[in-house]
C-alpha cells in the first residue's frame, strides 16, 4: 500500500470544491453512472461549507445512530476548510447551495489515526481516513440509519471467496466522470442530486477496500470528487462497510475506500456508537 499515491477524492479545502463547481455541468450526475436515488438511502448526507453563495457541498457522510454520522477524516480535519468557513450538514435529495435544509451540526472529529503526507496527499496503508459528524437529538429528522460493520467482516468474506464478483452500493453527491471514450477525460459536477450507483470488488487491503470503476472493464458506477466520506454499502442492504476516501482523479478506474470493520477504525468508532 505504501506504492499509492492516489489523492483525496474530495480535496482538502472548499477553494478546491469552488473550482470543481465551476466546471461545465453538461449531463452531469453525482455518482459516475448512477441514477437518482430519491428516498432509497435518507441516512445519506451532504457536507457542505458556508460562502456567500449559499453552502457548497465539498463531502458526504452517513448515518449509523440518531446523533452520529461517519465521514472521511480528511473532510472533517483541521484544515479542511477555509478560516471562517462553517461546516453544514444536508439529507435532502438535492443539496443545492440555498436548500432549506442545510444545518450546523454540533462538532466534527477526525480519527487521531489519519496521517497525511506531503501537499495533503494520504498515507495509504498508514492512515485510518475515519471521522465523525455528530448531531443534537432530533437533527436527524428520526430517519432510518445504516448498520456499521462487525469486526473484520470483509476479512472473513474474503477468506471464503465471499468478495470474488461482490457489488457494493455507492451513494453520494458529489460529480461523474464524463464518459468519453478518448481523452481528455475530466469530472463534471454541475448537479447537486444525491445519486446511487454500484461497483465491484477489486481487493482488500487492511485499511482499505478496493473497488473497480472501470466502466469499460465492468459497465457499473463509481464515486467522483464531492464523493468522499459517502457510504459504500453491502449490495442490496443498509450494511455500511466503508467509506470514500479517493481514487484516480478523473474517476474512470480505481476507488479507494476507508474500512470501518478494522481495529483501527472500531476503537474510534466506539468512543461515539455501539457498535456490533
Amino acid at each position: 500500500m505504501r506504492t499509492l499515491t492516489r489523492k483525496p477524492i474530495a480535496g482538502l479545502t472548499l477553494t478546491a470544491a469552488l473550482a470543481w463547481m465551476l466546471l461545465p455541468a453538461g449531463q452531469a450526475q453525482a455518482i459516475s453512472r448512477g441514477v437518482p436515488d430519491g428516498e432509497g438511502h435518507p441516512m445519506v448526507a451532504a457536507l457542505g461549507g458556508t460562502t456567500p453563495e449559499g453552502v457548497l457541498r465539498y463531502c458526504g457522510a452517513v448515518l449509523v445512530s440518531e446523533t452520529v454520522l461517519v465521514t472521511a477524516a480528511h473532510c472533517v480535519a483541521p484544515g479542511a476548510r477555509p478560516p471562517g468557513v462553517e461546516l453544514r450538514v444536508d439529507f435532502g435529495s438535492n443539496a443545492t447551495p440555498t436548500d432549506p435544509g442545510w444545518f450546523a451540526p454540533v462538532a466534527e472529529v477526525a480519527s487521531p489515526q489519519f496521517l497525511t503526507g506531503r501537499q495533503g496527499e494520504i498515507g495509504f496503508g498508514l492512515s485510518s481516513d475515519v471521522g465523525v459528524v455528530l448531531l443534537a437529538p432530533g437533527q436527524s429528522g428520526g430517519r432510518p440509519v445504516a448498520q456499521l460493520p462487525t469486526r473484520n467482516l470483509l476479512d472473513v468474506m474474503d477468506s471464503h471467496n465471499g468478495l470474488v464478483g461482490t457489488l457494493f452500493d455507492l451513494v453520494g453527491y458529489g460529480c461523474h466522470a464524463n464518459g468519453s471514450s478518448g481523452g481528455p477525460h475530466r469530472a463534471e459536477c454541475g448537479d447537486t442530486e444525491r445519486q446511487s450507483a454500484s461497483a465491484p470488488f477489486q481487493a482488500l487491503r487492511p485499511n482499505w477496500l478496493v473497488l473497480n470503476i472501470n466502466v469499460n472493464a465492468t459497465d457499473e458506477g463509481g464515486a467522483c470528487v464531492h464523493d468522499s466520506g459517502t457510504p459504500e454499502f453491502l449490495h442490496d442492504t443498509t450494511r455500511v462497510v466503508s467509506i470514500t476516501t479517493g481514487g484516480d482523479h478523473v474517476c474512470r478506474a480505481t476507488q479507494f475506500n476507508a474500512r470501518l470493520d478494522t481495529d483501527t477504525a472500531r476503537e474510534f468508532l466506539t468512543q461515539y456508537v455501539a457498535l456490533p
